[in-house]
């Protein structure tokens, strides 16, 4: 009697995925460009995995508050509510984003809106 091996339900892969809908072929799943990078916190270390985009503005936040990016870290750890140090990092990027459009749109929207209040 010889065994068979079952092909496995799920696969990891990193190619790209086509996803089908109502309109045919609506895209691909891109590959992930995630990067794991070791980080000190509170002197232990840690490793951290975010894609290159969030590393990137990660470091520009760090050079703007004059911090070292452990530093950074350590704060956005610190003040997280969620599980996880990754997903934490990320919010707070966005958040940063979020804030410096917000002001650029404030006084854009006052000057040029037509709705703004007189």
């Amino acid at each position: 009697m010889s065994l068979v091996r079952a092909p496995r339900p799920y696969t990891t892969s990193n190619q790209c995925m086509h996803v089908r809908g109502k309109g045919g072929l609506r895209g691909a799943l891109m590959k992930s460009s995630i990067l794991k990078r070791s980080i000190m916190i509170d002197g232990h270390k840690t490793s951290v995995s975010l894609e290159d985009a969030f590393w990137s503005d990660l470091k520009e936040i760090a050079i703007s508050q004059q911090a070292t990016l452990s530093k950074l870290v350590s704060q956005i750890d610190e003040t997280r509510q969620q599980g996880n140090l990754s997903s934490a990092i990320r919010l707070h990027v966005l958040e940063h984003i979020r804030s410096r459009g917000q002001g650029k749109e404030k006084t854009k929207s006052s000057v040029d809106s037509p709705f703004a209040a007189v």
